[in-house]
């Protein structure tokens, strides 16, 4: 029976994963509930519900749930994120709330007795209400601080919005893991506008009408965001959107900020990257007739007209519009670029509904030439839902050569960029797209300006507040004022844009991954100026400011085996199969293994190659030592990285990246931990080691100093591009603690036993001095095989815990004998059954910190 309702909970839990894929959150859920009431034990129906609710709160319910009827480290790790947050049952699951216990009888007690303990009871809580009291009157209790969100929950995209929300209260919920706001806990109040024009100016007007929030992250769309600008402005109420990139909103307001770029700016690099990277001179534009698409038109046809022809300049009613001839202007547009037989790549200004249906319209058409787009489709929501609109057609038509601009390509994301959306993954389940980056952003900023020094935080002193939230956010012009964000420091320029890197992604028919050619901000070459790069097309300029081509390769690892971990010689053997993907001449392939035991190791002559359409495929195979850098804090308790790290030898950041392959970063652990030459074998290959999760990134290094080289007085010096796969392993601890601590437990036990000698006995002596020494002579034995650190392991606290606790036991045999000796034996017996009280709470104690810490 109870196998059967396991199995109808599964055959549920997938039909909700089916819904929730598709966008139905609501009916996941309730397909969840059945599930669960088929099998409350079924734990991921838990972990799915955790990702599908709303609230924090409701978050932490279904994941204690979930661990409770299966424990697992991500259900932990998911937890610790929140540390704080209530426990509320979800509307769905509400009858999986446990009944409160029956109050326990009361003991037969005397009347007399019973009223005393009565009258002590009563006094007890007096005195601790009072004590209560004075400690809320001390401390104080600080109003909570509101932060307003506006977003389109109830728009065409959804899933859009519902990134944005999630990255806005994971900044907060960190936030108030470390305090707040100076003191304040951070409260987020959410308001839907459906990205509908209208709700957008009535949603602005209750959060002005509610007046807690100071401060808004919102709105997401540029049409959206304008029509709520005056209404933010005239209460003098700062807000930030991470989306919406009409140059106006800003320029023209100055209590309204975005952490993402503006149209001019990303239109004047699509005419660039176009004209320089794919060699267009004769385009067409296709343009909805919004803010949004007009702001993308104009910039792109005046920085376009100086580089080549636009042979189309065709304008679409917005998706929304009541003219009835909304589509026939669609179907014209697409008829007149059909006649032509050389359109040229088609820029797309549209938003992403629009956007879908032009997509549509154009392959289904026939339509093959390479499609150009803004931002707005630019995320993996857009991506599949061309996929599944061509895919209705048959035959279906293919996507084609598809480019778009974004502030971030998810497959090159790197370092804290990387940990962040890995973090979001663990907490929400699913990969964050630009859209909730550039969100969390702005919630950043928001956070950095409501700590300014001077803020009340109080109703009397709210106008005041707002006013300096917005000066604080207009002082984040420069590294020394700017907080730290996703993609970089948050710094505004006077126009309240973000400077940010445009990046390029183009569709390879499942995902959206980075363009093989970027365009980078230039950096001079040695002896090279960059007048020179400029004339002979190395660089070209874009108001005021040069780009050059960069290189993306793509770069894949597949781990057979990692062994022979050596701690004190910090090495490690890897054998593994590394493939690249590259545009260009073979300089991309000569790399070298900077953490290499052998300095001039190299890639040696590819197994496979392979050109297809320009781009080249070589796989390579390599077996060496390779040197980590380990930490031994928490020694034997410890996770250590074995990494292996790659770098061009020639070609620095400026020219030359590398990135993830997608397929590589779509496997899941499981499949990662497995061998590429044994699909059946594990990578683990380290006794009392066990591999525990890859990962794979890229990283920038370099220096400003130019080594004495005065062909490259450029002051900036030489970044590179490297990347690296990075295996955490960890310690077979429970067959080190057998193995090492046994003797330790027998000596923490022999020296408890001493405490029971009589006073003056010769024996407790000796115990105490053999187990101080054995303990040293233990501990060396221990921490042999580590390298000469400098700093305290966490095992040697537990033998000087013990050395402690044995030297103190000889004090209280001195003591014992002493007073003994002059007739105060009462005394002295009382400190022995201290002794023998204290010692196991202290041993105890020493454990419990160790699980607390370390479990």
């Amino acid at each position: 029976m109870a196998g059967g309702e396991a199995l109808r909970a599964a055959e549920a839990t997938r039909r909700a994963i089916g819904l929730a894929e598709s966008g139905d959150a609501a009916g996941a859920r309730g397909v969840l509930r059945e599930a669960l009431l088929q099998d409350a034990g079924y734990e991921p129906a838990w972990v799915w519900l955790a990702a599908l609710v709303e609230r924090d709160g409701e978050r932490r319910f279904c994941l204690e749930k979930a661990l409770a009827a299966r424990p697992s480290t991500r259900t932990r790790r998911s937890l610790r994120r929140l540390r704080g947050v209530e426990a509320v049952a979800p509307v769905e699951v509400e009858w999986a709330v446990e009944p409160p216990l029956p109050p326990e009888p009361e003991p037969e007690v005397a009347v007399g007795k019973r009223r005393r303990w009565r009258w002590v009871a009563v006094a007890g809580v007096l005195v601790v209400l009072a004590g209560a009291g004075w400690g809320i009157e001390r401390a104080g209790h600080p109003d909570p601080v509101h932060l307003a969100l506006v977003a389109g929950l109830t728009g065409p995209e959804p899933e859009v919005a519902r990134g944005v929300v999630d990255a806005v209260r994971m900044a907060l919920g960190e936030a108030n893991q470390v305090g707040g706001v100076n003191g304040h806990p951070v409260e987020l109040l959410v308001f839907d506008d459906g990205d509908d024009v209208g709700r957008a100016r009535v949603r602005a007007e209750e959060v002005v009408e509610d007046g807690r929030a100071l401060a808004v992250v919102g709105h997401v769309l540029s049409d959206t965001s304008l029509a709520a600008a005056p209404v933010y402005a005239g209460a003098e109420l700062a807000a930030i959107t991470p989306s919406a990139t009409a140059d106006r909103l800003t320029t023209e307001n100055p209590w309204y900020f975005r952490t993402v770029f503006g149209n001019h700016a990303q239109s004047g690099f699509a005419a660039v990257y176009l004209a320089e990277v794919l060699g267009a001179s004769r385009v067409s534009v296709l343009s909805e007739d919004t803010e949004y698409g007009r702001g993308i038109h104009e910039g792109f046809v005046a920085a376009f007209g100086a580089r080549g022809t636009v042979a189309h300049d065709l304008t679409i009613a917005p998706a929304r519009a009541e003219d009835a001839r909304a589509g026939d202007a669609l179907a014209e547009a697409v008829a007149t670029l059909r006649a032509d037989p050389d359109p040229g790549p088609i820029l797309l200004a549209a938003q992403a509904e629009q956007g879908l249906r032009a997509v549509t319209a154009l392959r289904a058409a026939g339509i093959t030439a390479p499609l150009f787009a803004a931002d707005a489709l630019a995320d993996e929501y857009f991506h599949d839902a061309v996929s599944a609109k061509l895919a209705q057609h048959r035959p279906a038509p293919p996507l084609g050569e598809v480019y778009a601009v974004a502030p971030m390509s998810r497959d090159a994301l790197t370092g804290s960029a990387l940990q962040w959306a890995t973090s979001f993954r663990a907490v929400h389940g699913y990969t964050p797209s630009w859209h909730a980056a550039t969100a969390y952003e702005s919630a950043i900023a928001a956070l950095h300006a409501l700590r300014t020094p001077d803020l009340e935080a109080t109703e009397d002193g709210r106008a005041g507040d707002r006013r300096r939230v917005r000066a604080a956010l207009a002082a984040m012009t420069s590294a020394e004022t700017a907080p730290e964000g996703v993609l970089g420091p948050i710094r505004f320029d006077p126009g309240g844009s973000a400077g940010r890197e445009i990046a390029v992604v183009r569709s390879n028919g499942s995902r959206f991954v980075s363009a093989p050619v970027q365009l980078a901000p230039y950096a001079p070459r040695p002896g090279v100026g960059a007048a020179e790069d400029v004339a002979a097309g190395r660089a070209v300029e874009l108001d005021g400011q040069l780009l050059t081509a960069r290189r993306v390769v793509t770069a894949g690892v597949n781990l057979n085996e990692v062994g022979e971990l050596d701690t004190e010689d910090g090495t490690f053997f890897a054998d593994f199969f590394l493939w690249l993907r590259y545009t260009g001449d073979d300089t991309a392939a000569d790399l070298t293994f900077v953490n290499a035991v052998d300095p001039d190791l190299a890639l040696g002559a590819p197994l496979r190659t392979s050109t297809t359409d320009g781009q080249h495929y070589r796989l390579y195979r390599v077996a060496e030592e390779f040197k980590a850098a380990f930490d031994f804090r928490d020694f034997p308790f410890d996770h250590q990285h074995v990494t292996l790290v790659l770098q061009n030898r020639l070609l620095p950041e400026t020219q030359l990246v590398y990135v993830t392959d997608p397929a590589v970063l779509t496997r899941s652990q499981s499949e990662r931990l497995r061998g590429g030459a044994n699909a059946s074998a594990s990578i683990d290959g380290i006794p009392n080691w066990t591999a525990e999760e890859v990962q794979f990134y890229r990283e920038t290094v370099g220096s400003t100093a130019e080594l004495g080289d005065p062909a490259f007085d450029t002051g900036t010096g030489t970044y590179y591009s490297q990347y690296v796969a990075d295996v955490r392993v960890q310690r077979d601890i429970g067959g080190f603690l057998v193995k090492n601590l046994l003797p330790l437990a027998l000596l923490v036990a022999l020296t408890y036993l001493s405490l029971y000698f009589p006073p003056g006995f010769a024996a407790g002596y000796s115990i105490g001095i053999t187990a101080i020494l054995t303990s040293a002579v233990l501990l060396a034995a221990v921490t042999s095989p580590l390298p000469e650190v400098s700093y305290t392991v966490a095992i040697e606290w537990a033998y000087y815990a013990f050395i402690l606790m044995a030297t103190c036991c000889l004090l209280t045999h001195l003591v014992r004998q002493r007073l003994t000796s002059t007739g105060r034996d009462d005394i002295a017996a009382r400190i022995t059954v201290g002794a023998r009280v204290v010692y196991p709470v202290a041993v105890t104690a020493v454990a419990l910190t160790y699980a607390v810490v370390f479990a």
